[in-house]
């Protein structure tokens, strides 16, 4: 098909442009989490597609703000309070937007506040806000759920988003309970997603490749050391495994938290047959999940874990 010049500029003119995504977050990179890690994918997934994506993303304590990424990323620092916080938030977008130009859909990672304060710009904007629960928000362990006006606000933010993004049908079921009756239209389940191309990749760089305790065949548990992520459990059961007359695969967790030095004293009579490796990142990870046996991943809440 031959089109002409004039004909393509036409088109051109007549093809409306693609609407620009604000997505909201109140925690990043370069703190690493799951949370963290799959906001990045998926910014990262969409700006490749073409969308035009930006990403106003919370200041971390403690941590360096500067991360490099291949789509627009702009930081405000924390409200003091959560009672502000939906408020807090909502100004510094409206600064964004002031400073850029106005966004046509908002997507508040977390129900409250980036979600909740995503929800009521749109409402004051004519805006399409989405609302991106990520599991610590809304789990029974909240720390929302003790406080009834954060709770009231993470609440409404579900109810009055022109969608809600699941991650599991678990969390869609949760999501449910919380907004019940939830239309089944605003839910929408969409499973994390994984870069099997970066996983597959080579690992000869990484400080397990020439070390003898990760040539044979060993158990992997990946993730934050923190309690819901239910390691304790997992050393527990490997305890009863390896009191077996019976090989046993060494069993190696990966990852840095608050509970770390708990677990290591916890795993400290079955001696170097527990593995702790601290934070590991590209080759190091890559060539855990390539030589791993297998995987256990014993979380007491998830919603759909990277790992």
């Amino acid at each position: 098909l031959q089109v002409t010049t004039p004909f393509r500029r036409t088109i051109q003119r007549l093809k409306p442009p693609s609407m620009r995504m604000l997505h909201v977050t109140d925690t990043f990179l370069p703190k690493v989490g799951g949370a963290e890690i799959a906001i990045d994918q998926l910014l990262r997934a969409m700006n490749k597609l073409g969308a035009d994506c930006t990403l106003l993303a919370q200041v971390n304590r403690g941590y360096s703000a500067h991360v490099d990424t291949p789509y627009p990323l702009h930081r405000f620092p924390g409200a003091q309070s959560s009672r502000w916080a939906g408020w807090w938030i909502r100004q510094h977008i409206r600064r964004l937007e002031r400073a850029t130009a106005p966004f046509d859909v908002l997507i508040g990672h977390h129900a409250f506040p980036p979600g909740y304060a995503c929800v009521e710009h749109a409402r004051r904007s004519n805006k399409i806000a989405i609302v991106y629960p990520r599991g610590g928000d809304i789990y029974e362990v909240s720390r929302f759920r003790r406080k009834p006006a954060a709770w009231r606000k993470l609440t409404s933010a579900l109810t009055h988003a022109n969608a809600v993004i699941c991650a599991s049908q678990a969390m869609q079921e949760l999501v449910g309970e919380i907004i019940a009756p939830a239309p089944a239209a605003h839910l929408t389940q969409i499973p994390n997603g994984v870069n099997i191309e970066e996983l597959q990749a080579d690992t000869s760089t990484s400080r397990f490749a020439e070390d003898s305790d990760y040539q044979k065949p060993f158990i992997l548990a990946l993730g934050r050391t923190i309690a819901r992520k239910g390691f304790h459990l997992l050393i527990d059961a490997y305890a009863q495994l390896a009191s077996l007359d019976r090989p046993v695969p060494k069993l190696v967790i990966a990852g840095e938290g608050k509970e770390l030095e708990n677990l290591k004293r916890q795993a400290a009579p079955l001696g170097n047959r527990v593995l702790f490796t601290g934070l590991v990142q590209n080759a190091d990870k890559r060539y855990l999940l390539q030589h791993c046996r297998f995987m256990a991943a014993p979380s007491l809440e998830e919603s759909f874990g990277n790992v």
